[in-house]
């Protein structure tokens, strides 16, 4: 079983030997973290990732960089709330004392003796893109311009699906397996 620096490691060499990534990035080896910061297609211009790396599992947060004002928070909890029942994978989070907002995803890696590169990838992109789908209407939710179930009808009837597939996608993970592999 790996150890959690031997995690920390392997996130390491992708982000410092040429991997997949090669972008700037702080290593916190007291922590066993990483982080870097991604650019997004929306409003949000940007995100800060932490990944945590445990001897179990490793941890990958996307930040959105500005809090909700107390008076939205439930407005923005009812929004998270929609778009997380729809997305079995990852999750938008909000501390309701704050306002602080992250996208978040792990991947378990008990048992592992080897990094499972791809895993990781899919890890660290989904978790980056729940912010790039939903975070403009995340900010038309903070800033009272639309109802949550407003900016939901709207993002899905753009796609037909809460995670951009078209449903007879057998490949979209909110299809149901029996609608897609029919015998």
């Amino acid at each position: 079983m790996a150890t959690a620096e031997q995690t920390l490691s392997w996130v390491k060499d992708l982000f410092e030997n040429g991997g997949c990534y090669e972008r700037e990035h702080e290593v916190d080896e007291n922590e066993n973290a990483i982080l870097t910061e991604m650019s997004l297609q929306n409003k949000l211009k940007s995100t800060k990732i932490l990944i945590e790396c445990h001897e179990v599992y490793i941890s990958v947060r996307a930040h959105v960089n500005i809090c909700v004002d107390e008076e939205r928070r439930q407005s923005v909890a009812e929004y998270i709330t929609r778009v997380n029942s729809e997305n079995p994978f990852c999750s938008i989070n909000m501390i309701l004392d704050n306002g602080a907002i992250w996208s978040q995803t792990a991947l378990i890696c008990q048992g592992m003796v080897e990094f499972p590169l791809e895993a990781f990838i899919r890890t660290f992109y989904s978790t980056a893109n729940m912010l790039e789908r939903y975070g403009d209407g995340l900010l038309e939710v903070m800033f009272g311009i639309k109802s949550p179930e407003e900016v939901i009808d709207d993002i899905w009837s753009e796609s037909g699906c809460c995670c951009g597939h078209d449903h007879e996608d057998i490949d979209c993970p909110s299809t149901p397996v029996n609608d897609a592999y029919s015998y």
